[in-house]
């Protein structure tokens, strides 16, 4: 029933007065209104008009019927399309008319309606040839229902067109890598609940998009990367991200949220379709890091988690391998040994504070216990300077399982007790903050020999020189304390 003054749309539901857009938690159609906003220069959807769009239409019209964008949407994006079926003669004056038709079909949105991306107007039922991934009766991919495609609006359908400049080409890898399936070309699309940060990629990959195009060579963004990479491509997005000028003055509630990116390609031989999830705890590290002017030596961190092969180029790795500190970090597993650069040396990269900072955010781990670590990793060395040795030290870094790691800490806190008077640690301060879990024992030992090497940098260094040797000394040690 309608009530008096209201309009009825086609679909049942009541017409309205919003905006023409409005994110709708579609992956697709949310990155096709940010890369419209971008080209647009606006800040949100519901500032995009009808006016506004038309005069870029020429434009995208122009861009998308070069061969190296025409590749791209057969190979990977729209096959069959109006821009990618080689069997269509005038591809720009078919698409130009795919374009206009979607333009004059533009409606507000309703009170419901049938498209699976808005919900707010009815859709027409369109397939892989208008929106990645959907399938058709042949060719199933990744739709459940086995029919052809799902419905969409003009109003979403419009905003996919848009999409290809906010997303990124990871590459295929190149041959003799070893893997255990193929590792195909793919785009690359991130999709959040934060409007803001999924604005700051798309205008990242569309500024690059207008780049290439003004110097006549439109196509695909591509920074590179290559399918064994990708999580690489996903962190330095990020990077760029957070390094943005108008994110960095951003409120961070509106900035810490989960990330999900996409790799997918929607050819009917092949399709492929994953997901890296980037949690809101990595989010906030790496805008804590920027905001607190570290951003040099988690660079220097990140450097040691490339692998490169001796017959390799260092600058390519980079765009081929996996980086082990950022596969760690989102698996929520220890990087602390990406934090030394030399173990034997006994020298560190970065600071204390950019490992509290680690610890705080990635390993939730609370202020108290942080200072507690740091204060009992000082007492130490200042044992081992009154003694004079490094022993204690280099038996600490060679300590293997959890009863060695002990057997040192009760050796240097008699120790303590002897020259100073007063223990190494309280009781209190060992089952809190030293082992408070004792599977994590190797990474509090890590933490105190990393605050030893940093605090005493220029002690350890001159001490070196001596080359103390102490092969066999922890096994000594602990059978000594044993007896004891």
């Amino acid at each position: 029933m309608t009530m008096r003054g209201e309009k009825k749309s086609e679909a049942g539901g009541k017409a309205g007065a919003g905006p023409l857009f409005s994110v709708t938690g579609n992956p697709f159609v949310d990155s096709g209104l940010a890369a419209m906003c971008s080209l647009l220069n606006v800040d949100h959807p519901g500032k995009v008009t009808r006016a506004a769009i038309e005069k870029k239409i020429p434009w995208l019209v122009d861009v998308y019927c070069h061969e190296n964008w025409t590749r791209v949407f057969q190979g990977m994006i729209f096959p069959n399309s109006k821009l990618g079926n080689p069997s269509i003669r005038n591809r720009k004056a078919e698409y130009r008319k795919l374009l206009d038709g979607l333009l004059d079909s533009l409606s507000p949105p309703h009170s419901s309606g049938s498209c699976v991306a808005c919900g707010r107007r009815d859709g027409q039922r369109v397939d892989k040839t208008m929106v990645p991934l959907l399938g058709s009766q042949p060719m199933a991919n990744f739709f459940a229902a086995w029919s052809t495609g799902e419905p969409f609006c003009a109003n979403c359908l419009l905003a996919v067109q848009f999409m290809p400049l906010a997303i990124e080409k990871i590459g295929r890898m190149q041959l003799g890598y070893r893997r255990s399936r193929p590792m195909h070309r793919r785009a690359l699309l991130m999709h959040t609940v934060s409007w803001e940060i999924l604005l700051a990629y798309a205008k990242r990959n569309t500024t690059e998009a207008l780049r290439i195009a003004a110097a006549k060579e439109p196509g695909i963004v591509d920074m590179g990367y290559k399918a064994g990479a990708t999580l690489n491509a996903i962190f330095s997005a990020l990077t760029e991200i957070v390094q943005d000028p108008d994110v960095q003055v951003m409120p961070l509630d509106r900035l810490i949220v989960p990330l999900r990116f996409y790799t997918f390609s929607s050819d009917g031989r092949n399709p492929i379709l994953e997901f890296y999830d980037i949690p809101s705890a990595v989010v906030d590290y790496l805008i804590a890091v920027q905001r607190s002017g570290l951003a040099s030596q988690w660079d220097r961190v990140v450097a040691k988690g490339f692998v490169v092969r001796k017959e390799e180029d260092p600058n390519e790795a980079p765009y081929i391998r996996e980086n082990q500190v950022y596969r760690r970090i989102v698996e929520d597993r220890s990087i602390l040994r990406y934090f030394f650069e030399d173990r034997q040396r006994m020298t560190v990269i970065g600071s204390w504070e950019l490992v509290s900072l680690y610890l705080r955010r990635l390993r939730n781990m609370d202020e108290e216990r942080i200072q507690t670590i740091k204060d009992v990793a000082d007492r130490i060395l200042e044992i081992c300077k009154a003694e004079n040795s490094l022993k204690l030290i280099q038996i600490l870094d060679r300590a293997k399982y959890l009863g060695q790691f002990r057997t040192v800490l009760l050796r240097m806190h008699k120790l303590t007790v002897a020259k100073k008077g007063q223990p190494l640690l309280t009781f209190d301060e060992l089952v809190d903050a030293i082992l408070p879990d004792e599977r994590q024992w190797s990474e509090v030992r890590d933490l105190l020999l990393f605050r030893i090497y940093e605090a005493g940098a220029s002690w350890l260094s001159d001490f070196l020189k001596k080359e103390e040797d102490v092969e066999g000394d922890i096994e000594e040690l602990v059978e000594t304390m044993e007896v004891e």
